[in-house]
This record gives structure tokens, C-alpha cells and sequence, in this order.
């Protein structure tokens, strides 16, 4: 019918492909055709049957690429999972989705986002990353609002948190990660601004600690935050700043901390960079 998605145009592909096995069974059990002519028949076959593949898988991302811009939530929830599936077309796929964070839609939006920033860490598109910080610059959300979230049972008491052994600071937030993944020192003066404005603070200064850049000296200046949340990414943060001198005396005031999760991730860290070897 005309409202047909376009992705979904070319079902008698995928059908006529599993029926070459038949028809070359048909051709060969012709008695009245000579070899050269099977031959010549079954490289017809075959030959159709790639033309048509390759048609195929064209049509079919052209339809995705086209459903990213639909005002519908569903198409473009749905296209932008898809569309992981061909990345041979990656200089086609990445533009899109890029383009796409900047929309928003009746519902779902964040969900949206976070599977478009899924999609773009799975395409290794690290080109992505300034515009992810774009995105958390505009105020535009990120967090989940139709699906489940992965944060939404975090740890409660310290027994919860021995249990985990595991602090995810990004919670599976699809665009933290995805910018915590492919970020580098060319990112940290938006890094920056974006935490001093308080935007994704803790996160990013998780990332922050991560990128090699001689940003240690600002990560200290939340030391004292009055968020639990904070502190205890600072102290995750301390931890891959390679600057030893910095780290390790804010670390062992940070097992003085109130809080136990901040006194876990600080003491996590002192093991990550050897600090009980230099502990005074």
C-alpha cells in the first residue's frame, strides 16, 4: 500500500534468495538442456539473485535514513537500532543520526537519543562526540522516559554496594558513554564548561580523568562538593589522572569521607594507582 515503510518494500527478495536452491535443482534436472546451457542458466540465477540483494540492502537503508526523519517516535526509535546493522554504510548512517539528536518528538525523546548515541558508540563514530556535548549543552534530555533505566535500583547501603562491586558512573546512559568512550584532550575546554555549569557533573568528570589531559587541578575543585554523587566521581576521577602527587593526598582525605561510597571509590583508586605502596 502507498503508507508502506519503505524498509520493508523488498520482502520478495530475502523469499526469491531462499528459492535459488530450488531452481538450480530445476535447471540441472532439465534432461533436453545441454551443460553449457545449464551453466549459462544458473549463472543467470545467481547473478539476479546478488543484483537483488544488493538492491536490496540499498533500498532498505535508504528506508531507515528516511524514517530517522519522521515525526513519528516509533520509526525513528526503531530505525535508529537498525540502522547498527549495516555499517558498511557508515558515511551515510552517522550524518543521519548526528542530524536526528537535534530533533524531538511527542514522546520518548531521551529514549530516542540514547539509542541514537548507542548506535553511533557501535559505529565507532567518534566524530560524534562534539556534537553529543552540543546536545548537553541545549538543555535538550537525555534521560529515559518510556523504558526502563539502569539506574532505576541503585545502591542503598554499603552492603548493596559490596554486592555490586561494580560503579558504573553513566548508569547505561547511552550518550555519557558514548561521549566517555571516543572523547580526547581536543574535548576537555567543553568538558569543562560543561561541568562548571553542572551539567552531567559527575559523569563528565569521571571523563574528564580519563582523557590524558592536565585537567587535575580543575577535577580538585569539586573535591568538596556537596553532592555525595560528585565527590565520589572525583575520587573515581583521581584515579586515571597519571598525577600521583595530586591524586593521592585528595584520596586518602577522601577515606575520611561521611559517606561510605566515596570511601569505596577512593580506596578503589589508591589500589588502582598502587597508592598503598605510598601511603605515609
Amino acid at each position: 500500500g502507498g503508507g508502506q515503510n519503505p524498509a520493508y518494500r523488498f520482502t520478495s527478495v530475502p523469499r526469491f534468495r531462499k528459492n535459488i536452491p530450488l531452481a538450480m535443482v530445476i535447471i540441472q534436472e532439465i534432461p533436453s538442456v545441454n551443460r553449457r546451457i545449464k551453466h549459462f542458466l544458473f549463472l543467470v540465477v545467481l547473478g539476479f539473485a546478488t543484483a537483488a540483494g544488493g538492491a536490496s540492502e540499498t533500498d532498505e537503508v535508504q528506508g531507515l535514513l528516511k524514517d530517522l526523519k519522521s515525526p513519528d517516535y516509533q520509526k525513528v526509535w526503531d530505525a535508529s537500532q537498525r540502522v547498527a546493522e549495516f555499517p558498511q554504510h557508515e558515511k551515510q548512517i552517522v550524518p543521519a543520526l548526528v542530524d536526528a539528536l537535534k530533533n524531538d518528538w511527542g514522546q520518548c525523546s531521551g529514549d530516542i537519543r540514547d539509542s541514537i548515541a548507542f548506535t553511533l558508540r557501535e559505529l565507532e563514530a567518534k566524530e560524534s562526540v562534539p556534537h553529543l556535548l552540543k546536545l548537553l549543552q541545549s538543555g535538550k534530555t537525555i534521560e529515559h522516559q518510556c523504558a526502563d533505566c539502569a539506574c532505576c535500583f541503585l545502591p542503598i547501603t554499603p552492603s548493596d554496594e559490596i554486592s555490586a562491586r561494580e560503579y558504573d558512573p553513566f548508569c547505561q546512559q547511552g550518550v555519557l558513554m558514548t561521549i566517555n568512550k571516543f572523547a580526547d584532550s581536543s574535548h576537555a575546554g567543553m568538558l569543562m564548561s560543561l561541568v562548571s555549569s553542572g551539567v552531567s557533573r559527575a559523569e563528565l568528570l569521571v571523563t574528564l580523568g580519563e582523557i590524558g589531559a592536565p585537567v587535575d587541578d580543575f577535577i580538585l575543585r569539586f573535591k568538596d562538593d556537596k553532592g555525595f554523587d560528585v565527590r565520589r566521581a572525583v575520587a573515581t576521577a583521581l584515579g586515571s589522572v597519571k598525577n600521583d602527587s595530586v591524586a593521592i593526598p585528595a584520596l586518602i582525605q577522601y577515606l575520611e569521607d561521611p559517606n561510605f561510597f566515596v570511601r569505596w571509590a577512593a580506596a578503589h583508586s589508591l589500589i588502582m594507582i598502587g597508592g598503598e605502596k605510598k601511603i605515609p
